[in-house]
């Protein structure tokens, strides 16, 4: 890697002064991947502002609506029946017993310095990152990590770069903030480093582990060839890690910020696929640069998540619970993939997926005998049978992409063998009806 004196080119970080609201004052720094920054100061509105035609974009998106009333391959919906009820109504009222002015006083925006701890010791050994709990702070899921690191980073007309095609919920949220999306192709082996912007951007978005929506893993030497970019670029990573706690085949690739040694990668997590999203908690991992300045944004967005959830949480990964809650769901998903995986082999044939090795999703690539994706869509629901497609699973393709029109998404995490027999046999049943048809639009 380059010396870094001279090499990128200036990156502005946006830094919230918490006793002076009003304003955004950028730091100054000449030891670590944040030197690269003008000292000016610009007014906080001028990172606030929604595009007018964005505005519409940022409500959640409302394709689980449409699949309501049928059986649905739902896309990251846990299993109601797997969370660790008992154990957390234990944990619960014995941290309500003990809680005493905790619950009446305000907290630390970051979070509950036990949980950061904890999560902060729990990534050295699942995900090759080292870390001190000063760099974690606490969020209500991924969702809000991605808005905390674009107030942070972003300024109007900063360019962005995304895998495409993305997750919708990070595509709309950069382009709310005036900024210039750059599409970056993804094939088999993850994000194409080699169709990275040259001149760099102000943020790269990326999920790494099982890209979504097509769940492809980025291979390593990828991995080192995109920090080598980032580095010589002065380009901020954020590493979107949603579901990498279910990986089913082979040790897991180390995280792109454990392989990182310039500190350009801002690391998201969450408990929304292990736990449950009504809890609301997440996590943001920033370089020891950002720590303050993202403590400070925090502070502004709301001044921290609820104390009692986070302290049950501390006190379930203290104890050993949320490992096994993990083994235990792990080996369930497993078994629930590997069902839907036989049932499209015996109705379909060899079946092209990707995405198998992790996570709680496949991406089925249609062949040329079957319908196209929303054509097969539009049938299963014919047959009460509820499926995704690109556009309707949350994703943004950037007005189309080379998996559009020939990709079905079917999560399993939520479903029993059963269901998803029956899911898979509906979809048959469409397909085989279409033939007698003559139909294959």
């Amino acid at each position: 890697m380059p010396d870094g004196t001279g090499v990128a080119r200036e990156r502005r970080v946006l830094t919230p002064r918490v006793e002076r609201l009003e304003r955004v004052e950028c730091v100054d720094r000449q030891d670590t991947f944040g030197d690269r920054i003008p000292n000016r100061v610009f007014e906080s509105g001028q990172m606030l502002r929604l595009a007018p035609e964005a505005r519409h974009r940022v409500c959640v998106p409302d394709q689980d609506d449409q699949l309501e009333g049928l059986l649905a391959l739902w896309l990251g919906r846990l299993d109601p029946h797997s969370f660790p009820l008992k154990a957390w109504r234990r944990l619960l009222n014995r941290t309500l017993v003990t809680a005493g002015a905790r619950l009446t006083e305000y907290r630390d925006p970051a979070g509950l310095v036990e949980l950061r701890r904890a999560i902060a010791d729990r990534l050295g050994p699942t995900r090759g990152i080292k870390i001190e709990p000063e760099q974690v702070i606490m969020v209500a899921g991924c969702q809000e990590g991605l808005n905390l690191t674009a107030r942070l980073l972003l300024r109007e007309g900063d360019t962005v770069a995304i895998e495409n095609p993305a997750y919708q919920g990070a595509a709309y949220l950069y382009e709310s903030y005036h900024t210039r999306l750059v599409p970056v192709r993804v094939d088999d082996c993850g994000l194409s480093v080699d169709d990275l912007p040259k001149e760099g951007a102000a943020l790269l978005y990326i999920t790494p582990s099982h890209q979504y929506p097509m769940g492809y893993t980025l291979t390593l030497e990828r991995r080192l060839r995109l920090l080598d970019w980032a580095w010589r670029t002065g380009t901020y990573v954020v590493e979107d890690d949603y579901d990498s706690d279910f990986r089913y085949r082979d040790s897991p690739v180390a995280a792109l910020m454990g392989l990182d040694s310039h500190d350009c990668v801002i690391y998201i997590g969450t408990f929304s696929k292990s736990l449950g999203p009504g809890l609301r908690l997440g996590y943001l991992v920033v370089p020891r640069h950002l720590a303050g300045p993202a403590r400070a944004v925090k502070t502004l967005l709301d001044n921290g998540r609820p104390w009692l959830e986070q302290a049950v949480l501390s006190s379930f990964i203290a104890t050993g619970g949320y490992t096994n809650h993990l083994r235990r769901i792990r080996q369930s998903y497993a078994e629930r993939r590997e069902h839907l995986m036989e049932c499209l082999r015996r109705h379909f044939g060899e079946t092209k997926v990707s995405g198998a090795e992790c996570g709680m999703h496949i991406a089925w690539h249609l062949p040329q005998d079957l319908p196209r994706a929303p054509v097969l869509q539009t049938m299963a629901a014919e047959r009460d049978v509820g499926i995704y497609t690109l556009r309707s699973g949350a994703v943004c393709d950037f007005g189309g992409c080379a998996y559009s029109e020939r990709t079905i998404l079917l999560g399993f995490s939520s479903l029993n063998e059963r269901q998803i027999r029956r899911g898979v046999e509906g979809i048959a049943a469409a397909v085989d009806a279409s033939h007698c048809c003559g139909g294959n639009v």
